[in-house]
């Protein structure tokens, strides 16, 4: 059954066609972590409200949670009544509506999950984020310099990863409670610097699709000892969102082969588990199309921006931070006020500038805005229209390609859910 109080709440949180306010405090993609804590353990400050988890078993032996990338509301209500593995959320289980956290992007929402803090907190706030002290953009999941195509590039610089990553460890404060973790990611991801670092205190299992991640998991439940949280990652639709657009038809088919994977392979085993066993689905944002021939450069747009924005340690102006749905501009103080003036007059209607303070102190990223994200965080946000995105061009960054984006806070972007069946 969908909970009635959510979606109410979801409601009010939607300020306008194009505009949701994230939540923190009720029914938020925040509040994941320590609903997992308050199943597992009986003790969590802020899981979602009791009528979300009404239902749900006291001390069940087995969480799983599976978090599939890019499946926010928006897909998941088109395909609610199509697909058996998420009829059984309907009719047997509790479904939640929720708006994710800002910016409605993937290392926000990963680095939630990993660590319990939401950006007032981790300074993680997108793709590309600002570290103080190498006084440089870097990449936040690929742990690389801002341009760089490859992962884990700053680890020839020296740099220590946990200087960049914020301390907390979810996986940790659950091993503390008496409770383990299992993270299942494909391969691709399993052995890069932030999931070796962020992953702390979880056992990290690679997998190369549904079908293995299953067989690993019957493995794992055959070997459980102490109630266990298993969280596993699909990027699937994501990336063929990216890639071709999230109303795509190639789109659609990889969104049926998942769920009809998860259908086959991962609801049988689950009765082989330690019991009882809890189920969750959840996703981390949604996705919006965009034209890659239509991106602002906004470089070219306003050649003349780079005088006014900070420099780096190389002494050069620093590139933008952030993504293409949100853009992040490290301005000299002086010269604030201006620029902001001056870009909003260049994008009319098709982006709005705003200082980044405001968002910051109206919550946007969080409710207790700490140093680490102050710091890091340029002086203005630049939030594209519905279907807009703004790159930056430059000779070693990637063209940019994509037919899908998020980050921005439309609907589609920022809702999502999470969904509950007890196996």
């Amino acid at each position: 059954m969908l909970v009635a109080e959510s979606t109410a709440a979801i409601n009010a949180a939607c300020l306008n066609a194009d505009h949701v306010r994230p939540l923190y405090d009720t029914f938020g993609f925040a509040r994941i972590p320590d609903t997992i804590r308050y199943l597992l353990t009986g003790k969590a400050a802020s899981p979602l409200p009791e009528v979300a988890l009404s239902g749900l078993p006291d001390h069940p032996a087995t969480v799983v949670m599976v978090m599939l990338d890019s499946f926010g509301w928006h897909f998941f209500s088109q395909y609610l009544e199509r697909a058996p593995f998420l009829r059984r959320f309907l009719h047997h289980g509790r479904i939640c509506q929720l708006t994710t956290a800002f910016p409605s992007s993937t290392p926000v929402h990963v680095t939630l999950l990993h660590t319990g803090l939401a950006v007032d907190q981790s300074g993680i706030y997108e793709w590309h984020v600002f570290e103080p002290d190498l006084q440089a953009v870097i990449g936040s999941l690929l742990f690389s310099p801002v341009f760089d195509r490859k992962a884990d590039g700053l680890v020839a610089y020296g740099v220590d990863p946990l200087a960049v990553y914020p301390q907390s460890r979810f996986y940790q404060q659950l091993q503390t409670a008496g409770a383990s973790s299992v993270v299942l990611m494909p391969a691709a991801l399993a052995h890069s610097v932030y999931t070796r670092t962020m992953c702390s205190g979880a056992l990290v299992v690679p997998f190369q699709d549904i079908p293995d991640a299953t067989v690993r998991l019957r493995y794992l439940f055959e070997q459980q000892v102490a109630p266990t949280f298993y969280h596993l990652y699909i990027d699937s639709v994501d990336a063929a969102m990216h890639r071709y657009g999230p109303e795509s038809v190639q789109v659609e088919n990889e969104i049926v082969t998942t769920l009809d994977h998860l259908e086959q392979y991962l609801w049988p085993l689950l009765h082989r588990a330690p019991q009882p066993t809890v189920l969750l689905l959840t996703a981390d944002h949604g996705h919006i199309t965009v034209d890659p021939q239509q991106a602002i450069v906004l470089n070219r747009l306003w050649p003349d921006l780079e005088r006014f924005l900070r420099q780096g340690g190389d002494r050069r102006p620093l590139p933008p931070s952030g993504s293409p749905r949100v853009t992040v501009l490290h301005v000299q103080p002086a010269a604030v006020a201006d620029v902001q003036l001056a870009l909003q007059r260049r994008l009319g209607e098709r982006a709005t500038v705003v200082a980044s303070a405001r968002l910051v102190e109206d919550g946007y990223f969080g409710p207790q805005p700490g140093e680490r994200l102050r710091s890091r965080l340029g002086e203005l946000i630049i939030l594209p229209a519905p279907g807009e995105v703004i790159v930056w061009d430059h000779p070693q960054a990637n063209p940019f390609t994509y037919r899908g984006m998020h980050g921005g806070l439309t609907p589609t972007e920022m809702l999502t859910e999470l969904a509950w069946v007890v196996v």
